[in-house]
């Protein structure tokens, strides 16, 4: 459970504006988590990486963090883990947004408000379509 934990102490960190200490913990918790087989909690730190990596007000460090999201994704295959599907969307949409393709953002973010709603992710769902005036 250390590496489950981990994750959301980063995303505690990122939540508060520590980015430095939310990239350190998820990367802690991705090294324990893929060292002891937990498919799950290492998609989760990856996602919490990605983002963490996202809230930079410099250059935006695209390979990793596509590399993060790349990673979560073959995780979330392997193990059929869908409910963090929708985050790997919004997190992809964010890049994209970060980039400057807003049009790709746009597409992306709306498939993840789609798949929130599918899964009955509401507080997500909301939180995206009021953000998307959607």
């Amino acid at each position: 459970m250390l590496p489950q934990l981990l994750a959301h102490l980063a995303e505690a960190h990122l939540a508060l504006g520590e980015r430095t200490e939310a990239v350190a913990t998820a990367r802690e918790s991705i090294e324990l988590a893929c060292a002891g087989g937990c498919y799950y909690f290492e998609a989760q730190a990856q996602l919490v990486l990605a983002a963490a990596l996202l809230a930079t007000d410099g250059v935006v460090p695209r390979a990793e963090i596509e590399s993060a999201l790349e990673r979560a994704e073959q995780l979330v295959e392997s193990i059929e883990g869908r409910s963090l599907s929708p985050r790997i969307l919004e997190l992809r949409g964010r890049l994209a947004a970060a980039l400057g393709d807003a049009s790709a953002a746009d597409r992306v973010l709306r498939e993840a408000l789609d798949v929130y709603r599918a899964i009955g992710a509401t507080g997500h769902a909301e939180r995206l379509a009021r953000e998307l005036g959607a």
